[in-house]
């Protein structure tokens, strides 16, 4: 009965050898209930990238369940067909799927014979993620032994990461994948400063814009890198690639600090500079005139950490804008919320506590509450009534303090930063919707993370400064001036985030760094929000951080310089294009000109979705070769994270004409299918 099954079942499927190769193994007395973790063995054995001498193993297996070798088309359609099971198990049946997967290694390893490094073709097995995750450290290692390594170099750091994120597991180890991505990202950056470095900056708001828009997001990667891997291999990259990085920033943050010293001495007018003290009346004053605002103040808030946060803050439908022109916020020296966050409430320079925060705020008709009074509240309830009422009502003006970010520098912690990581945020965010109020999101000072630092005990301070009259040392920078409000108006402040004065925490403010003095601002409301010197940004991440180094280099170079005609050009009504055809993407204004695509664009136009959106999307692909990461199409577009989906749905049915597939994403790519797009237009 069962080989007449076996022949009509490998009959009617087509694949008569898989057909017969599994049912085989599901009738041996031993390897019968392994038919499964079998074919996952075979599998990593037969697969196209699979070591040499893998033929060798598979045909050991292959031995000892049917006495003799697998054909090798019947092995792969067996191999393919257990993979694609396991991986609908890991995400239905984990346990089962673990199960199995622990059976296919054993069969692999002491079955068959293989090392286990064998495995790592495999997008099923758990090992595999972890040899992949080594392919990646040897990688890194490759391309940091390169005294200037090139954006080509990058081609092996780039393919290794998209192996890890690629297998079946790579979700159930979130973390550990997240931290392989940011580690190629800071290699991109650090092939980019090496290959290319930007001269110095040439003022204090430059440097400050540098540490916004850049140095932030390096500053999040190697946070999340410097947590390292249980692997050793892998450590040991992250190791050399923090250091490699942690080199280059110091060099940002010395020329920062020597800025900042020369700023604070002379106290020069930059109207691209915005000390936290002015905050309150060049900023909150004229948005509270125009609509009720919440403002936040998150202590200790770095740039990192609002990238961060801000990023998760959009995933929830929230619009960042940042003030245009821009100013970047300096806190007042030393870094400290004893006298910048007093600063930032009283509106001038002061040195003072939570009351005098409170008197002056009160003093504007406005209330504040600290941690302690927004927190006290019955069972059942997030917040003090006299918060929620104070939110609801009529004040133009509400500010609230939030503490988990300093209170994470003393007690410990480094996991990303999200709304539901600051307590109550996302409790607050919601308060605020409700109340129809917007949300200025901002911090008195930022902070460096504990990196190793070396200890020179100094108690006439802080963590990060001291007033004893003993010469700044290489690491140090001399800070005088009217903005430094203590230690008589002169003190010596750290900018090597490798420097402390006091006990070892989990990280430091009061210093001289970037990461400490430059303080994060958004405007933060559902959607665009119409006030007056501010302006939406949907995507502040820089290209190294959302792209492939190869695609950058390949997206941004200019085509070759035509040959100039030696002849004159031939009659417009003897050739077949006209010369205003000749350009590469000339198609483009073609397609979209077509009566067939106007009238798609017509159906969806009060959508919100109109010519120069699908003019914006061709271009892009089509100089791209046609594909191009989902984060780079939404910058293209200029629109959130968040409405992506519905605006690419949207494209699609102005694209994908008679239902054929011009317009597709699969996964976190978009395709276009440009010449099935002149087809259906009719060119």
């Amino acid at each position: 009965m069962r080989d007449g099954l076996t022949e009509w079942l490998a009959g009617r499927a087509g694949r008569g050898e898989v057909v017969r190769a599994v049912l085989g193994c599901l009738a041996h007395p031993a390897y019968g209930p392994d038919t499964v973790a079998v074919g996952l063995a075979v599998a990593a054995l037969t697969h196209v990238e699979a070591p040499p001498g893998a033929v060798t193993f598979a045909a050991v297996l292959g031995t000892r369940v049917f006495d003799r070798a697998l054909d090798p088309a019947a092995a792969r359609g067996w191999g393919e067909a257990a993979e694609d099971l396991v991986q609908r198990l890991w995400g239905e049946q984990p346990v089962a799927a673990a199960a199995v997967c622990r059976r296919a290694e054993h069969v692999l390893i002491a079955d068959a014979g293989a090392p286990a490094e064998f495995a790592e073709p495999s997008r099923v097995l758990p090992s595999a993620l972890g040899l992949r995750l080594g392919g990646l450290a040897d990688a890194l290692g490759a391309l940091l032994r390169r005294r200037t390594p090139s954006v080509a170099d990058l081609r092996p750091v780039e393919e290794a990461a998209r192996r890890v994120q690629e297998h079946a597991v790579a979700g159930r180890h979130e973390e550990q994948v997240r931290r392989a991505v940011m580690a190629v990202r800071l290699s991109r950056w650090l092939v980019r400063q090496r290959a290319a470095p930007l001269p110095p900056a040439a003022g204090l708001a430059e440097a400050a814009r540098t540490q916004e828009n850049d140095d932030a997001f390096v500053d999040v990667a190697r946070a999340r890198v410097w947590e390292g891997d249980v692997d050793p291999q892998v450590a040991a990259a992250y190791t050399s690639l923090c250091a490699s990085v942690d080199a280059v920033r110091a060099g940002h943050e010395q020329r920062f600090a020597a800025l900042l010293a020369e700023w604070t001495s002379t106290a020069p007018v930059d109207t691209a500079l915005l000390p936290v003290e002015q905050v309150v009346d060049e900023v909150v004053g004229p948005l509270a005139a125009a609509q009720r605002v919440l403002l936040v103040v998150l202590d200790g808030m770095s740039t990192g950490v609002a990238r961060e946060l801000l990023a998760d803050v959009g995933a929830l439908g929230w619009v960042e804008h940042r003030l245009d022109p821009h100013r970047a916020v300096l806190s007042v020296l030393p870094s400290v919320t004893r006298v910048s966050r007093t600063s930032l409430f009283a509106g001038r320079l002061s040195d003072g506590t939570q009351a005098s925060e409170k008197a002056a705020f009160a003093d504007r008709g406005w209330p504040l509450f600290h941690k302690g009074k927004l927190t006290t509240a019955g069972a059942g309830q997030v917040f003090a009534s006299e918060v929620i009422a104070a939110v609801e009502g009529p004040a133009a003006v509400v500010g609230v303090v939030l503490n988990s970010v300093d209170d994470t520098l003393a007690k410990g912690g480094r996991t990303p930063w999200t709304v539901a990581s600051v307590d109550r945020l996302r409790e607050l965010l919601d308060l605020a919707d409700t109340a129809r109020r917007v949300v200025l999101l901002t911090a008195d000072h930022g902070h460096v993370h504990e990196r190793g630092s070396r200890l020179e005990a100094d108690d006439s301070g802080g963590a990060r400064w001291r007033c004893t009259h003993r010469p700044a040392g290489p690491d140090e920078v001399e800070l005088a001036g009217p903005r430094v409000l203590l230690g008589g108006g002169w003190i010596v402040a750290a900018w090597n985030e490798t420097l402390r004065y006091g006990p070892k925490n989990n990280g430091y403010h009061g210093g001289a760094s970037a990461q400490e003095v430059v303080v994060p601002l958004a405007l933060l409301g559902r959607g665009p929000v119409p006030s007056p010197g501010w302006q939406p940004r949907f995507h502040p991440e820089p290209e190294w951080w959302v792209e492939e180094a190869l695609t950058q280099a390949t997206a941004s170079a200019k085509p070759a310089a035509r040959r100039k005609r030696t002849t004159a050009p031939p009659p417009e009504h003897d050739v077949l294009f006209g010369t205003a055809q000749l350009g590469a993407d000339a198609w483009i204004a073609d397609v979209l000109d077509s009566p067939v695509v106007s009238g798609q664009l017509a159906r969806v136009r009060r959508i919100g979705v109109g010519r120069t959106h699908v003019e914006r999307l061709l271009r892009l692909l089509d100089a791209r070769g046609g594909s191009a990461p989902r984060a780079v199409v939404a910058r293209a577009l200029d629109t959130s994270d968040y409405r992506m989906n519905r605006m690419l749905a949207t494209l699609q049915r102005v694209l994908n004409i008679d239902g054929y597939e011009v317009l597709t994403v699969e996964g976190e790519t978009v395709r276009l299918n440009g010449a099935l797009l002149k087809t259906q237009a009719g060119l």
